[in-house]
């Protein structure tokens, strides 16, 4: 670019911030921010010509009294409400971390307190905050549940199997409660060819009898 057209650009750019100064000062005199900031968004889409965050007057402030990079002038922050380092008015960053590099809890970016432990007693080494290690054959022997929570043998952590059995219950019924076979065509029936409802799929007018594992689930206590 030629010194002659750098110094035509320079004398565009002077004008142009002479416009925005003026209009700076009365837009914020008669209480018109908003509609200048809109009206000026759509007069320079690229933003303000000086390269400012905003449009600001000859003095750099903004109607609304932002500085040329967008701090308040008399809070220091910028819109989203955090000052030129970065933190808001708590003491936390964008991150949300303080200063300290701690969270709102107490805890660094990896998640542990000042003493070292993550938000389950963890240390950075393995090691809980109670003395025993993660790898401990004691702490591997707690997990001893599936995805649904049930154990090795069928039973959740408060007892009861995927029927709401508990032990005791389950071991009174004994065989009572295997007692269907699958029926392609009807489902599971038992041996005279009742559904689990007790409505028989063979045969006509035949009454409805209640499942006898029904029954055996009754007499134990479950209905």
């Amino acid at each position: 670019m030629s010194d002659q057209a750098t110094t035509v650009d320079q004398e565009v750019l002077a004008v142009q911030m002479a416009i925005i100064d003026r209009a700076v000062r009365e837009a914020r005199r008669r209480g018109w921010c908003d509609a200048f900031n809109g009206a000026m968004a759509r007069i320079f889409p690229d933003g303000p010509p000086d390269g400012s965050t905003t449009f600001v007057d000859s003095d750099g402030w903004s109607c609304h009294w932002y500085d040329r990079e967008g701090f308040h002038r008399d809070s220091g922050c910028n819109r989203d409400g955090y000052d030129r380092d970065g933190y808001d008015a708590a003491g936390y960053d964008r991150q949300g971390l303080n200063r300290q590099g701690l969270n709102r809890y107490g805890r660094d970016a990896d998640g542990y307190d000042a003493d070292g432990y993550d938000a389950g007693g963890w240390g950075r080494d393995g090691v809980h905050r109670d003395g025993y290690r993660r790898d401990s054959d004691e702490y591997r022997a707690r997990f001893r549940f599936d995805r649904w929570g049930y154990d090795r043998d069928g039973y959740d952590r408060n007892g009861r199997d995927r029927q709401s059995l508990t032990r005791e219950q389950r071991a009174t019924l004994g065989d009572a409660i295997y007692r269907y076979d699958y029926d392609p065509a009807y489902g599971l029936v038992d041996v005279d060819g009742r559904d689990t409802a007790g409505y028989p799929t063979r045969g006509v007018d035949a009454p409805r009898v209640e499942p006898a594992d029904r029954q055996a689930l009754r007499a134990a206590g479950v209905y």
